[in-house]
């Protein structure tokens, strides 16, 4: 499933919604049993209840439903690690998974991915006109709103903290490029090992062009060489066999995707 464009009703993923909705492993509840318990606003033009699911959802922390009324919402495995290792969600490695998750391959959420793996392409430096005439002709629809995309990264509490935009002036911004460190080695695993699964969940053999096809290198802005060091540090993690005699290096696929999260810290 991909959320609509305007899924977001103009709201920002914000942490502490998002926070309250994975400390329980599982509940059924209605949107107003919500808000009283977790004190997240509900009501016709500030309800947040339904979009922090959303957004946490997309991050791949809990999965729910609506059913006669009531959300029925688990939190998955996923979810389980992350909030075992970050319960408030300020870990830089959980900024870079809900990066990593709002602009994948699969991700529910398009906007981020065309504006982080599409529009990078054209050009880094962009004002928001820019980004909307871009967007507009990709979607095929006037009715696209920015604000919660820019406010998950530019925000006083962002979701996702890593300087990944950065506003030059009033209505100018660059996408910045991530360096690539040797502590992160179980996220970059999960990471590509995610994203070949869904390249093809079938195939356990990969190139390196597979991931620079799809795009995965832009999410942070690597270029060829940080990928190729992102892959050589995740084979330190027995998660990948690289046959380095090729420019276009092989991966073969040697652990699953449970393992690697059962491995996060």
């Amino acid at each position: 499933m991909t959320y609509n464009l305007n899924f977001h009703q103009t709201f920002r993923p914000e942490p502490v919604h998002i926070r309250k909705l994975i400390s329980f492993d599982s509940l059924t509840a209605s949107m107003e049993e919500i808000s009283h318990r977790f004190g997240i606003p509900t009501g016709k033009s500030s309800g947040k209840v339904e979009v922090s699911l959303l957004y946490a959802q997309a991050a791949g922390l809990l999965e729910f439903k609506r059913e006669k009324g009531e959300f029925i919402i688990s939190r998955t495995s996923l979810g389980d690690r992350i909030y075992e290792v970050d319960p408030f969600l300020d870990n830089l490695t959980t900024s870079l998974l809900c990066h990593y998750k709002f602009c994948s391959y699969k991700t529910k959420m398009p906007l981020w991915r065309a504006l982080f793996v599409d529009y990078r392409v054209i050009d880094p430096v962009f004002s928001t006109q820019n980004f909307l005439d871009f967007a507009s002709n990709r979607f095929q629809t006037d009715n696209i709103k920015t604000a919660p995309l820019f406010g998950t990264y530019i925000s006083e509490d962002p979701l996702i903290d890593l300087d990944l935009i950065v506003q030059n002036n009033k209505d100018e911004y660059t996408l910045n490029r991530l360096n690539v460190f040797n502590s992160y080695s179980i996220y970059y695993a999960y990471f590509i090992v995610s994203e070949l699964k869904n390249i093809d969940p079938n195939r356990s053999d990969f190139t390196l062009s597979d991931l620079l096809e799809c795009g995965f290198n832009r999410i942070f802005g690597w270029d060829q060489n940080q990928l190729r060091m992102a892959l050589e540090i995740i084979e330190t993690e027995q998660a990948v066999i690289l046959n380095k005699q090729f420019d276009n290096y092989h991966i073969y696929l040697n652990t699953e995707i449970k393992s690697i999260v059962d491995k996060m810290e």
